[in-house]
């Protein structure tokens, strides 16, 4: 399962600061998280702390570059833009008071990344003002146990991230990277990327070198954007953002390396890119000659000589782009997009191998609207692959009252549908057909109660079986928070998901079923003005047909304070308990400034960390984190190995020149 997290709008509550209160904690909303997704965060926040450099003028912005942003709806876009192509720009923060959908509280959210700048402007040469800079430096310590033997470097991850950023319309960045067990040698680190990007007059042009990712459309043919899946939060649902942004995460995988370029003219746009990079893989021998890869190693880890033969194993080439027109309430626009390997890439259809699917491109093309009527926003994909195979995708988020919002989701995949880079909601892998409905409702009782309920059912088949065996799932929740300001919230929230998973058999093949519920419990009180405690209480149990019951428990308290302007701790206490892997319980951790972590906790433990940022000036400050671990399981049976894991992580940052900080 790859259930990611719900929340992305309401989660921006946090201010990028490492040491802000946790407010509703809608990081971990979840029962799952990916390290991959947890490397996009990072990018998330850089690009937050951009725009509170460099604030988005809400008088000038496109709706694309409002969604960008993610702190509105689609409604609140399509809003925004309609009122101010009939009454002009805004002057005054009082004027969003008229704009359908805004609040006083959306308004106060929005100011520390945004602007009411002057509809007129005049070129800038591109040297005409001072940058800003950007430059940080991370020592993280990894522990012995969790690094695999032989590895070819130290037990330190290094990073080196900079950037620079001009108002005249140009930028650029560079990230360098090493993960603990990795070596730096000759060549230099593991990991490099950069990029420099420049915008025209007015932003309607744009030319991009360097690593960028693509988001287009709904997900069905190419997305590496940020992706949630099933939950309580109303726009999670919709796919938005730019077609091309700079790429600034730390995952080493879903990131394209090229040349990209678009334009706006009038109510037309257009957006091209060509790229080619190597990627990581395992490249098979086969009987008759023949060799390839089956996946792409996307962990981004060299640490041992057999991580180290798979790195750039694969040249991959992708090109592709889009051509849209903006149309009364909305936009269309169509997609395409490809891809080939340098080496044939083959899919197993059955355990004998007597029927495996060997292909060395891969090809779609789709058409995406969005279209806004009144207090309904309509969206959806169609997307065809180079076989001819359909997958559909379509939505709707409606405004049914002032307290109720509620969206739906519908979507479909032909059997053997392959995407070039796909993330649009669906629940299992490429290859097999599904059948989709999400529906979803937001219920805002009175200003401090919130009511939220989700439900997700599919139906899925089985790609390589000679008889097709149907496999049905669901997920649905239900969140009822208590938020009577920003800084003191409770929510409970009940979780239930079902899987039927396929297995095989010694003569036929045989669905087994799983399913798992788990209550939380979480809250936030603010002791006094610079100083907060939260907490938390997590029960998982796990049914399964062929296994016996699981059970879960996690628990935490942490305290956080800012003792002064210049100095912020939080310190937190957390046990778990599961009786395995299938009961493992998720927990959001807060780490130095734009690094996240969604680790999985199983067996016994004790868990503690301590975070610690000091400002030592206008220009420069430093984070220090530590954290211990205990696990009781180690001490009562492996008395030779300590149970006792410390770990620490050391950044600094440096900022100058343009506005500064």
């Amino acid at each position: 399962m790859r259930a990611v997290g719900v929340g992305f709008f309401l989660v921006l509550r946090l201010m990028l600061a490492a040491q802000e209160p946790e407010w509703d904690d809608r990081w971990g909303q979840s029962n799952e998280q990916t390290s991959e997704v947890a490397g996009e965060w990072e990018g998330l926040q850089l690009r937050l702390d951009q725009y509170r450099k460099r604030p988005l003028d809400l008088n000038r912005a496109t709706a694309e570059e409002l969604a960008e942003l993610g702190l509105l709806t689609p409604l609140q876009i399509d809003g925004w833009i309609r009122f101010r192509g009939l009454f002009g720009s805004a002057d005054s923060w009082y004027v969003f008071q008229s704009v359908p959908g805004w609040t006083e509280s959306l308004v106060s959210r929005i100011k520390v990344y945004c602007k009411l700048g002057s509809a007129s402007v005049t070129g800038k040469k591109i040297f005409s003002e001072p940058a800003a800079h950007f430059l940080l430096l991370r020592l993280s310590g990894q522990r012995a146990d969790q690094l695999p033997k032989n590895v070819l470097g130290g037990r330190m991850h290094r990073l080196l991230r900079y950037r620079v950023q001009s108002a005249a319309g140009w930028q650029g960045g560079m990230l360098m990277e090493s993960d603990a067990g990795e070596r730096v040698g000759k060549r230099g680190p593991d990991f490099a990327s950069g990029f420099l990007q420049w915008r025209g007059r007015m932003e309607k042009s744009y030319g991009l070198l360097g690593d960028y990712t693509i988001q287009l459309g709904q997900g069905l043919i190419g997305w590496q954007g940020m992706t949630f899946g099933a939950g309580s939060e109303v726009a999670a649902v919709k796919r938005q953002g730019l077609a091309v942004r700079p790429y600034q995460s730390v995952g080493e995988s879903r990131f394209l390396r090229g040349v990209a370029m678009g334009k706006t003219m009038g109510r037309w746009r257009w957006d091209g890119f060509l790229s080619r990079r190597g990627q990581s893989a395992v490249v098979y021998s086969i009987s008759e000659g023949r060799s390839g890869f089956r996946s792409l190693d996307i962990s981004g880890h060299h640490r041992t000589a057999a991580e180290w033969e798979k790195k750039n194993a694969v040249v991959e080439w992708t090109a592709g782009g889009r051509i849209g027109r903006l149309i009364p309430g909305g936009r269309i626009n169509v997609n395409a997009l490809g891809r080939t390997w340098s080496v044939p890439r083959f899919q197993l259809s059955d355990l004998t191998n007597r029927d495996t699917a060997w292909f060395r491109q891969v090809a779609n093309a789709s058409v995406d609207f969005s279209l806004t009527r009144g207090s309904a926003h309509f969206f959806g994909e169609a997307a065809v692959d180079i076989k001819g195979r359909l997958a559909s995708v379509a939505g709707l988020v409606v405004v049914l009252d002032r307290r109720v919002d509620v969206s739906m989701q519908a979507r479909w995949t032909q059997r053997g549908f392959r995407s070039v880079e796909g993330q649009a909601f669906q629940q299992l892998a490429t290859g097999r057909s599904q059948l989709g409905y999400y529906t979803q409702l937001r219920w805002r009782v009175q200003e401090q109660h919130t009511v939220d309920a989700f439900v997700d059912v599919y139906q899925t088949d089985e790609p390589g079986a000679q008889v097709r065996l149907p496999s049905v799932g669901w997920m649905r929740g239900f969140r009822w928070q208590y938020q009577p300001d920003k800084k003191n919230s409770l929510y409970i929230r009940f979780q239930s998901v079902r899987r039927e998973l396929d297995d095989t058999g010694d003569r036929m093949p045989v669905i087994d079923q799983r399913t798992t519920r788990s209550v939380r419990v979480h809250g936030q009180i603010a002791l006094r003005e610079k100083e907060a405690l939260s907490w938390r209480a997590e029960w998982v149990r796990v049914l399964q047909r062929s296994a016996a019951p699981q059970y879960g428990f996690l628990s935490y308290l942490e305290w956080r304070w800012e003792v002064t302007e210049r100095i912020g701790l939080d310190l937190r206490g957390m046990w778990v308990s599961t009786d395995g892997w299938e009961s493992r319980v998720y927990a959001y951790e807060r780490d130095v400034l734009y690094k996240v972590g969604f680790p999985a906790f199983q067996g016994q433990l004790m868990r503690g960390y301590l975070n610690l940022s000091v400002s030592l000036g206008r220009h420069h400050t430093v984070w220090f984190r530590v954290f211990i671990d205990k696990n009781v399981e180690y001490q009562r049976f492996m008395r030779l190995r300590t149970p006792v894991q410390p770990g620490f992580t050391l950044q600094f940052r440096r900022q100058w020149g343009g506005d500064g900080p």
